[in-house]
């Protein structure tokens, strides 16, 4: 089902601390980037002009970017459906009122045209269930038309759901997952890096972003990164955090608040 194209490429006053280091050359070649990504550039070769920390803030930039145009894709899919569900209802009363008006029709020229009234009155109550029948049997026809239509619809916008959430998991798997992995390494962090972006883990990522917003997200894994604690360092301490453990929801947030900023 084609969706309106978004017009609008939003930045955030967050990216700036993704951005702030970077030297102005990379900072343009951060934008083109942006921009031919949007304008359907192959990633692998806008990637290549990038230094590493440019390409690290283009990653997240990206992630969120894809966020949005999905956010905007399942408005734009809503007022459809509302729209589709309102012009069916117009059309459904607009149908009774003609069925109702050639009724109303008929029964006039019947009482100009009979002639031997007990026998009219007869036919005339005979016509009268017959055509209670009809409208009843036309009522159930657009009943039953209306729910497959509403059900048609209910089936778009899960199947539009759901190559959403297919388009978010491979933008947490190319850009998400190499930007934790080398904060990682930066911090030579012994928390295991992540080999593969579950579909799971993908819904997490967009919950927290939905929730907390990208900067949190950001703040979090770095203090995870850099947390002695986490990464088994101290005496007599051997636990190393996991990336399911820092995401879940009460570990996210004790995390976020610095508890294990040790």
């Amino acid at each position: 089902m084609p969706m309106t194209e978004q017009n609008t490429l939003l930045f955030y006053k967050n990216h700036w601390t993704q951005i702030e280091s970077l030297s102005d050359d990379d900072l343009a070649k951060l934008l083109r980037a942006v921009f031919n990504t949007t304008f359907g550039g192959k990633q692998t070769d806008v990637e290549a002009s990038l230094s590493p920390s440019a390409l690290m803030a283009y990653r997240f930039i990206m992630l969120q970017i894809s966020l949005d145009s999905e956010k905007y894709q399942e408005t734009c899919r809503k007022r459809k459906a509302a729209a589709d569900k309102r012009w069916n209802k117009q059309g459904n009363h607009a149908n009774a009122s003609f069925a109702m008006h050639d009724k109303d029709e008929d029964e006039d020229k019947d009482e100009v045209e009979d002639e031997d009234k007990d026998k009219d009155e007869v036919e005339d109550e005979d016509k009268d269930k017959d055509e209670v029948e009809d409208v009843d049997d036309a009522k159930d026809k657009d009943n039953s038309s209306a729910a497959a239509e509403n059900k048609s619809d209910s089936a778009q916008v899960q199947e539009a759901a759901a190559a959403a959430e297919k388009v978010f998991l491979e933008k947490s798997r190319t850009m998400f997952m190499p930007w934790f992995n080398k904060l990682l390494e930066d911090n030579d962090s012994k928390i295991p890096k992540l080999k593969e972006m579950t579909p799971k883990r993908s819904r997490r990522i967009k919950e927290i972003l939905n929730s907390y917003g990208q900067q949190k997200l950001v703040d979090c894994c770095r203090h995870a990164a850099q947390s002695s604690f986490l990464n088994g360092k101290g005496k007599n301490n051997k636990f190393v955090a996991t990336f399911d453990w820092i995401i879940d929801e009460e570990n996210f947030l004790k995390v976020l608040e610095g508890n294990y900023n040790v």
